[in-house]
């Protein structure tokens, strides 16, 4: 078998992908894929390089079936690249559902680090929810978000939580989690998970306009 060994490239996605769980080969090329002038490379160079990673194991791919039938693949950390990977552990996706979640929430991301990047912005950091999860073991009054975000644009710069709702839960449970956010808040539990940073981060709350508008008069009563 040809020795492979793979790039620093290769590597970013790598990491990229062990951090949302799951990307579709269009987000990775719009994160990793970038020749001169921004401009992005073609689907084909990316699907080839992607092929090849799947092929030595470092990635593992399944289709995304929203329920019209066969949809765009998803890509996973394979078996062999969890010794490149530091924390890295594998995390099986049981079911279309959280794969669909959680390619939401990459493309969040995706789309929030494009429009820093044309305003001469960055993101600077980008936690998911699995390293979340493990800093908020064994203390169960803690919500558990989606993301946490560190941005910077010009002299400004800021971190909020991301709760992406996909309205699969009742309005009651989501109004419980917001009541979770702000006595975690009110405790200022982000000092563990921003040490030193001396920034009282926000919450982001995604979802559908009339499910807002709703929780928004939840909020006010």
């Amino acid at each position: 078998q040809t020795r492979f060994l793979p790039t620093p490239r290769d590597l970013a996605i790598l990491q990229a992908v062990r951090v949302h769980t799951r990307l579709t080969a269009n987000q990775i090329r719009r994160l990793f894929f970038r020749g001169p002038g921004e401009r992005l490379k073609a689907p084909q160079t990316v699907s080839a390089r992607l092929r090849r990673l799947v092929s030595y194991g470092y990635l593992e791919a399944v289709v995304v079936d929203r329920g019209h039938g066969a949809g765009p693949l998803a890509y996973g950390i394979g078996a062999r690249a969890h010794s490149l990977i530091s924390g890295s552990r594998a995390r099986r996706v049981r079911g279309p559902g959280p794969v669909v979640h959680q390619l939401e929430v990459a493309e969040f991301r995706v789309q929030l680090e494009d429009v820093l990047r044309r305003r001469s912005g960055a993101l600077v950091e980008w936690v998911g929810e699995p390293t979340l999860r493990s800093l908020a073991h064994a203390r169960r009054n803690w919500p558990v978000p989606d993301a946490l975000v560190h941005w910077r644009l010009n002299d400004c710069e800021g971190t909020f939580l991301l709760e992406t709702d996909r309205a699969t839960e009742s309005l009651a449970i989501l109004a419980a989690k917001l009541d979770r956010y702000s006595a975690y808040l009110r405790d200022r539990g982000y000092r563990r998970w921003l040490p030193g940073l001396g920034l009282r981060p926000r919450l982001a709350v995604v979802t559908t306009r009339a499910r807002a508008a709703r929780l928004v008069r939840l909020i006010q009563n």
